[in-house]
């Protein structure tokens, strides 16, 4: 273990960071049998015909308890990151669902208790899984140690398994990770737009200056909104405000527990309702959710459901809820948590009934992206290596899963570690789907930590290649822990978090050129992608208005001015925050 006292300190932490791509357990892949690895009170076996890769693996036989597995004694340093991942395999005949664990054990230099750092879960394992990978990263705390252990462990007592090419490496932070997010975000959230401006005899180009302005993200940035304050004259700000800081807005009211009806007479009236209005507004609508895996999140009326009666009410509420909600919807939640709860198939001891829930429902209306969504994932990390798994268990089924949503809880009151987070989302982007971060929100209580905390994830979360947009589990204290919000009080005021959102959203990542054609009529922006206007000015008074958008790819818009110009009416910009119309038609002009 390395101690920061020892005198050899900074040469053995220069031989950390130059073998920081170095596998640091020995014989991982248990190709020399057990050596370096051992076993505390069971039987540790090298096995040649249960093999992930290689020539050999480890058999774990004789367990008489759930923390037992194959484990090895490390070197981690004090405040070290790590990654840690194992393939297990379960023993042919284990039917029952098992927990494999990914743990680390660490031993106090001051004594006490031993710390346990439980890394990663598999839930819900069978031996029809195969070989399954577990793991997920750790930081362990910054003190010092006398030892570190290693291993596998979880599955019930009595039952075998095998354990083949484990790893262990050091996760090393970047020392510029914000200038390399921001080198992300040049690649993947912009594009060349080129422009060329075709003038008659009507047009001098000294006269003429152009304002190409980004009105609306390809990127999704969005929130939960209130679904009641979407109607009503005395909530018109709220909605202004929604709309001028978001494009997309989640309706949770869509949950089959927030059903204002009876049983066989659904009523969703209040969640339809908000999302016309929302649409009305220009924003695209995440439906959540359809179905959710945890008993308690269930009606009770289905609760006492089981087999037939079961599968017919879940078919029911499907075609109801396809129904209502065509043509409406750009996401829909499908499964919601199925990582943690198993109500559906347990109920109908099917393990696969996840496939029917996405099968139908992409049956009965094909639109919608159909996404998974849950927690422990990225904010923290624990079941990251299990939904990836999941993931590509819907992929392959090819039941019509089109992305992934990542609900970004953080702990309260604690920093993100944006190096773990970026790791995690690697591995959960090696999938290829979409992701989206459905359910962002973290807290502090100084707004000038909190604005600096959302910041950082939000400028990870847009650089990340796979991330097709951020959603904030709200973003008002009225709807919210206060703590948590951008927005505050009956007045709407925003806090430096709120500040610091829309300078970001509406300032750094979005494109507004001024130009004077003098300097030519053809030439290139790059540009945030989504929608634009181009506004023409002639002696600085508007002729022409011209929308285009910009996608991936890049973009030529020709711009044609012809005739005797003719002045035209540009609708001011609104800031419902602070400024009155007027003032920030003063500011356009």
């Amino acid at each position: 273990m390395l101690k920061s006292s020892d005198a050899t300190w900074w040469p053995v932490l220069c031989l950390w960071l130059a073998l920081t791509t170095a596998e640091i357990l020995l014989n991982p892949g248990f190709e020399n049998g057990i050596t370096n690895w051992h076993s505390d009170g069971f039987t540790l076996s090298t096995d040649t015909t249960h093999v992930h890769s290689g020539n050999a693996a480890v058999k774990c036989s004789g367990r008489t308890g759930h923390n037992q597995g194959p484990a090895q004694i490390v070197h981690l340093k004090p405040g070290g990151k790590y990654t840690i991942s194992a393939f297990i395999k379960l023993a042919n005949g284990v039917n029952a669902h098992q927990e494999p664990v990914v743990t680390v054990d660490l031993k106090p230099k001051n004594g006490g208790p031993d710390e346990y750092i439980r890394v990663s879960k598999h839930s819900y394992m069978t031996a029809a899984d195969d070989w399954v990978q577990i793991g997920g990263n750790f930081k362990v705390p910054n003190k010092e140690y006398t030892q570190a252990r290693v291993y596998v462990e979880g599955p019930l007592a009595s039952v075998d398994f095998y354990v083949d090419d484990m790893s262990l490496n050091e996760l090393v932070e970047s020392a510029n990770w914000k200038a390399d997010a921001n080198a992300r975000i040049e690649a993947n959230r912009k594009s060349n737009i080129h422009f060329n401006f075709h003038l008659d005899s009507h047009y001098n180009a000294a006269d003429v200056k152009v304002r190409i302005e980004h009105t609306k993200h390809l990127f999704g940035f969005g929130t939960l909104i209130r679904p009641d304050y979407m109607v009503g004259s005395s909530h018109q700000r709220y909605r202004d405000i929604v709309a001028y800081m978001f494009n997309w807005a989640v309706v949770q009211d869509y949950k089959w527990t927030f059903d204002k009806g009876q049983p066989g007479h659904p009523d969703f009236s209040q969640a339809l309702t908000a999302t016309d209005e929302l649409k009305k507004l220009g924003l695209n609508v995440r439906g959540h959710c359809m179905f959710w895996a945890e008993p308690g999140k269930t009606p009770t009326w289905v609760q006492g459901l089981s087999g037939q009666a079961l599968k017919d009410a879940v078919d029911n509420r499907i075609k109801y809820m396809t129904g209502i909600t065509k043509g409406k919807l750009a996401h829909w939640d499908i499964y919601n948590e199925d990582l943690h709860a198993h109500f559906y198939e347990s109920k109908l001891n099917d393990d696969s009934y996840i496939q029917h829930l996405y099968r139908a429902v992409h049956a009965a209306d094909p639109a919608p992206k159909l996404f998974l969504n849950d927690y422990n994932v990225v904010a923290q990390g624990i079941s990251t290596r299990a939904y990836l798994y999941q993931i590509n268990r819907l992929k392959a089924a090819n039941v019509g899963l089109a992305g992934v949503g990542i609900q970004s809880h953080y702990t309260d009151y604690t920093e993100p570690d944006l190096t773990l987070v970026k790791n995690r989302l690697d591995i959960l982007g090696s999938s290829g789907l979409p992701m989206w971060i459905t359910e962002l929100d973290l807290s502090a209580h100084d707004e000038t930590t909190r604005a600096t905390w959302y910041e950082n994830v939000l400028r990870l979360y847009f650089s990340h290649r796979n991330v097709e947009g951020v959603l904030l589990w709200g973003f008002w204290d009225d709807y919210m822990p206060h703590d948590k919000a951008l927005v505050h009080g009956g007045g709407f005021t925003l806090d430096k978090a709120g500040e610091r959102y829309l300078q970001l959203t509406k300032q750094e990542w979005s494109t507004h050129v001024n130009r004077s054609l003098s300097a030519g009529t053809s030439f290139t922006v790059r540009g945030f992608q989504g929608n634009y206007d181009v506004i023409v000015l002639h002696h600085d008074k508007p002729v022409k208005k011209q929308s285009f958008f910009v996608g991936k790819a890049d973009t030529t818009v020709d711009v044609t001015l012809s005739g005797v110009p003719q002045q035209i009416q540009v609708p001011a910009k609104t800031n419902p925050f602070h400024k009155r119309s007027e003032e920030m038609e003063a500011d356009w002009n």
